[in-house]
């Protein structure tokens, strides 16, 4: 399981790119023309065997039963993803909105109305596909508190879902890392630090920015039962 390894995403540009090349709109060009097509045709055909021979070395080479990736914008690429792994299964975890796009604006130093339109784009772009039920079925959807609040017990969650033993070693591992600490050091693990975060919003929001907020992701907060 890799973070946001982008693997995906950069053979997915590569293929975009050579489409725009073909249209003289983009880098690459490929010459002689006559094997644009061939070219094209070659990355497309081999999208699947490249991200998983990443995936297979990214293992060490041991044998590979399952590969994944997290990564929050895979919304601008499901299009791309769906056709050539249809078996997938995807963890859709949500959060709190206004967490979210207060991280947005924090992180990245978007206005809170920017941070707003592009949580409002990807969220819109992952609902739309949680709404074709071909694709719902192959998804759970985790909220980031309740990961945070009680890791095992999501996880169990997650291996059922996956069709995976949810095997001691795992309990073990979480009890580890509780033992040695690793609260200190991960977000995921720390609800000391996880409520320090959540909610963080109403300390660095304004009352105006909030009440723009809520107009905007009413229906998403009632859905996932966030209470405003």
């Amino acid at each position: 399981m890799t973070n946001e390894a982008s693997v995906i995403f950069l053979v997915k540009d590569l293929i975009d790119r050579i489409k725009k090349g073909k249209q003289g709109n983009s880098q690459p060009k490929i010459y002689p023309s006559e094997h644009q097509d061939d070219v094209l045709k070659y990355f497309q055909n081999e999208a699947k065997p490249i991200i998983e021979h990443y995936y297979q070395q990214a293992s060490a080479n041991q044998a590979l039963r399952y590969w994944g990736d997290k990564h929050p914008h895979y919304d601008e690429c499901l299009d791309f993803i769906d056709p050539i792994f249809p078996d997938a299964k995807y963890l859709y975890v949500v959060r709190d909105p206004r967490d979210v796009i207060y991280s947005i604006h924090h992180r990245s130093g978007f206005t809170i109305e920017e941070a707003t339109k592009i949580w409002a784009r990807i969220v819109g772009n992952y609902q739309t596909y949680l709404s074709d039920t071909r694709f719902a079925k192959r998804c759970i959807t985790i909220k980031y508190e309740q990961l945070c609040d009680n890791a095992a017990e999501t996880l169990m969650a997650v291996c059922k879902f996956l069709s995976l033993p949810f095997e001691e070693s795992y309990q073990q591992s979480l009890q580890k890392l509780m033992k040695e600490g690793a609260y200190k050091a991960s977000p995921i693990l720390n609800k000391a630090k996880y409520k320090a975060m959540s909610g963080t919003y109403r300390d660095h929001i304004s009352q105006e920015q909030l009440d723009s907020i809520h107009h905007k992701t009413k229906d998403y907060l009632e859905v996932y039962g966030y209470a405003f």
